[in-house]
């Protein structure tokens, strides 16, 4: 079975087979057989992007202000789906996290009947972008946040993003219309292994997704793209910009009009920007504001080169990619929490810390030349945040098309052992950074590179305190529990 499983994710990838997915109107419980006339769809893209008087008083996720100026724009993107029955969103920011993602389930919910495990609330992880919301998992943020200086700033963008996040709701509803969809998948090589553990543990996982919803004269609505890679090409103090992902989805847009293309992480965590982007081959004339010739500085030059060639990458996919309509497509979505309890840390009488559940020691001389934390900084990291290690875990089907989003940045690894659990004529798609502020974990480090960390004397904030293998198991329960309440598999 096994064996079998593998082979057809494979196939998938290999001949773009087309499962298609659904999507409309008003609350129905998950799980039911929808019927209609036609699948839907509506998409909608809005500028959040500060005002020049906000810029210098705002904070960003890497380092302080001053902001002095928008490269390339900041959008947050909507996509709805639907086929007369129930509906699904698709809510992307060009900001690292979605602010506060309770209430926004909330408040959509009560207005138009989408039920919660229905919205994925998706963060691009930007490292130049303004910060945004509670963080529970970096009490450090919080910190900095609650500083007089920047408050009232933070807090008027932040309603500024909210307001203008439902008005693209509202708009990408009130436009659904008759759709068709599909999909494919193929590689693109603009990634490299960049974790936390001393080594590459998995394989280095190159699949871009991208999903199509087209009218049913076949002019483009609106596209999902789908990949495992951080979204931090660009890193530079006072400069705004959405990154590659950004690009991407402007690229996309650009070629495809009156579209909306919503580029999402997959597992990133441990998978970076290609550094060597000065090989990577670009065969298709660049628009001038993705001209790496005209770049202002050599980081958005390596930011452009990575993004022309995963939009080549697309386009390719794409002309494989078949649309079609599926009104009687289900729709069912479930949310569950991965809990996984954290453990004290003890203070050896020769000076040592003992921690990780009594998993690993680390020595008084490694402790102060590695890092300089005692056991009490270690402690401290936790401070402020919600107790156990909490991921949040959220799975959504449209059709035979599984969606699983996961709060904070994912390992690989884990990626490819959710796609191993999946039913064999499911197709799944791991979407990182999803809701995230609802979890109370940043990165999700997987075991090796876990106990190398620790080891090496670099325990990453709640993550010291995890047993290796324990978030593994976790993980593995949800997933499985998961797929079971959102139904088999149409035949």
């Amino acid at each position: 079975m096994k064996m079998k499983r593998i082979y057809v994710f494979l196939l998938a990838a290999l001949l773009f087979l087309l499962p298609a997915a659904c999507g409309a109107s008003s609350a129905e419980s998950p799980g039911t057989t929808i019927t209609g006339a036609h699948l839907y769809c509506g998409a909608a893209k809005k500028s959040i992007a500060p005002s020049k008087e906000l810029m210098p008083k705002l904070l960003g996720i890497m380092s302080g202000p001053p902001f002095k100026e928008v490269v390339d724009g900041l959008y947050v993107r909507v996509i709805a789906i639907g086929n007369g029955k129930t509906r699904m969103l698709f809510i992307g920011y060009e900001l690292d996290q979605a602010p506060f993602p309770a209430e926004t389930l909330k408040k959509i919910h009560e207005k138009y009947g989408i039920p919660e495990e229905n919205i994925f609330l998706l963060g691009n992880h930007g490292h130049c972008g303004p910060s945004v919301g509670v963080r529970l998992a970096e009490p450090n943020r919080n910190q900095r946040r609650e500083d007089p200086k920047y408050y009232n700033a933070i807090v008027t963008y932040e309603n500024i993003v909210l307001k203008t996040m439902y008005e693209a709701v509202d708009e990408a509803i009130g436009k659904m219309q008759p759709a068709k969809i599909g999909y494919g998948s193929g590689d693109s090589f603009i990634n490299e292994h960049g974790g936390r553990g001393r080594y590459p543990i998995m394989p280095l996982d190159t699949t871009l997704f991208v999903m199509k919803i087209e009218d049913l004269k076949g002019n483009p609505i609106a596209f999902l793209l789908n990949y495992s890679c951080h979204n931090a090409s660009v890193r530079l103090d006072g400069v705004i910009t959405a990154d590659m992902e950004g690009c991407i989805s402007h690229l996309m847009e650009d070629h495809f009009q009156d579209s909306v293309a919503v580029w999402s992480l997959s597992a990133h965590g441990d998978l970076m920007p290609r550094s060597d982007y000065w090989n990577i081959p670009v065969n298709i004339a660049a628009p001038e504001f993705a001209d790496p010739g005209t770049a202002p500085n050599e980081t958005f030059r390596c930011m452009r080169i990575l993004s022309l060639r995963q939009f080549e990458d697309a386009l390719s996919i794409l002309s494989h990619v078949k649309c079609k309509d599926d009104p009687a497509a289900i729709i069912s979505g479930t949310v569950e929490f991965v809990d996984v309890p954290t453990y004290p840390v003890t203070e050896n009488k020769d000076g040592s810390i003992t921690y990780m559940g009594g998993t690993v020691t680390m020595s008084a001389e490694n402790r102060k030349n590695a890092t300089g934390r005692t056991a009490e900084n270690i402690e401290n990291c936790l401070s402020g945040q919600a107790l156990p290690y909490r991921i949040r875990m959220h799975m959504t089907r449209l059709g035979n098309l599984v969606f699983i989003g996961v709060g904070g940045k994912l390992y690989n690894s884990y990626k490819l052992k959710i796609r191993e659990l999946a039913p064999i004529d499911m197709d799944t798609v791991v979407l990182g950074q999803e809701s995230s502020a609802l979890s109370t974990v940043t990165y999700i480090i997987d075991s090796r590179a876990l106990q190398e960390s620790a080891e090496m004397g670099f325990p990453e904030d709640n993550n010291s305190l995890i047993k290796p293998g324990s978030v593994e198991a976790g993980i593995v329960k949800t997933t499985k529990e998961m797929f079971k309440k959102i139904g088999k598999p149409v035949e």
